[in-house]
């Protein structure tokens, strides 16, 4: 089941984050695509095709861990990431407000805090099971 949950969640910030890359590249270059307006030509693009880019990133690693290692420390990985990607979604939902993407933030945001609590839940289990 380890494996299930690591894997799907890999799969999740695979297609989470080619689609904001492809949509952010899009956008930048040629005006077009879901962000065209706001992010033509607007060199602050980095930090969201860096961010996009570091979650598939993260993806192979959780993909790697889930045929490698399915402890403790692959679930850990995922909690940190999602907290990391889900906290910032929050701090700064100003950004989807601003592309009229307000229901997709939120749904994204959604998804990476119940990857958190999935993950949370086999570390929990794990340290149960430990101290018995």
């Amino acid at each position: 089941m380890r494996r299930i949950v690591l894997r799907v969640d890999a799969a999740f910030l695979t297609v989470a984050g080619v689609f904001g890359l492809v949509s952010d590249l899009q956008s930048y270059v040629s005006g077009s695509g879901p962000f065209g307006h706001t992010f033509y030509q607007n060199p602050t693009v980095i930090g969201v095709v860096e961010a996009h880019g570091l979650a598939v990133l993260t993806a192979g690693t959780l993909w790697f861990l889930a045929s490698h290692h399915t402890g403790r420390f692959a679930h850990w990985v995922a909690i940190v990431a999602h907290t990391v990607m889900g906290g910032s979604n929050i701090v700064w939902f100003d950004v989807f407000t601003r592309v009229q993407a307000e229901s997709q933030g939120i749904a994204v945001t959604v998804v990476h805090f119940a990857f958190v609590a999935v993950n949370a839940c086999f570390i929990l289990s794990t340290a149960r099971l430990s101290k018995n």
